[in-house]
């Protein structure tokens, strides 16, 4: 029979008795967590108080004021309006008609007025007196006082060529 060196007895059991030998030493590490008292928690600190609330004299006065401005244009009259916009709405002209969208089921146009924003108004939108009543891919119609107005897409007007010297 031969014998190899690297095979006794020893040399084979000693791996199998590390394994259980580290498996108790992570439980005893595991059981004095959990029972060993940690450091202690930082005092709670108190919150601090809030002062009392105390009346703005300021501030009742301005709501004095805006009450007595609502009382005194009723909400629903007919000439409730701003400042800026009191009175019927004259001179009122359309913008002009930039773009037509038109992706599936939905329908929107685009209105450019010069110095503004473009506006994106979908089908039954309004601007200004007139409702968008139907939107085409070539064409849109308004209804507004003056009756239907069609307006078909227009390019931005040409700037004026500067003059030459």
């Amino acid at each position: 029979m031969i014998r190899f060196r690297w095979c006794t007895m020893p040399a084979v059991m000693k791996p199998a008795l590390g394994k259980p030998a580290f498996a108790a030493a992570l439980s005893l590490l595991l059981a004095a967590e959990l029972l060993l008292p940690g450091p202690a928690a930082p005092p709670a600190r108190e919150a601090p108080a809030i002062p009392a609330a105390t009346p703005d004299q300021g501030a009742d006065a301005a709501i004095l004021q805006w009450g007595g401005t609502i009382l005194a244009r009723p909400l629903f009259d007919a000439s409730r309006r701003p400042a800026d916009q009191a009175g019927p709405e004259t001179g009122f002209t359309l913008p002009r008609l930039s773009a037509i969208i038109v992706i599936g089921g939905t329908r929107s146009a685009i209105f450019a007025a010069p110095g503004q924003k473009p506006m994106l108004v979908a089908e039954g939108g309004e601007i200004g007196p007139y409702r968008l009543t139907s939107i085409a891919p070539d064409k849109v119609e308004m209804l507004g006082p003056d009756g239907t107005v069609t307006l078909h897409p227009q390019r931005m007007p040409a700037a004026p060529a500067p003059a030459a010297n």
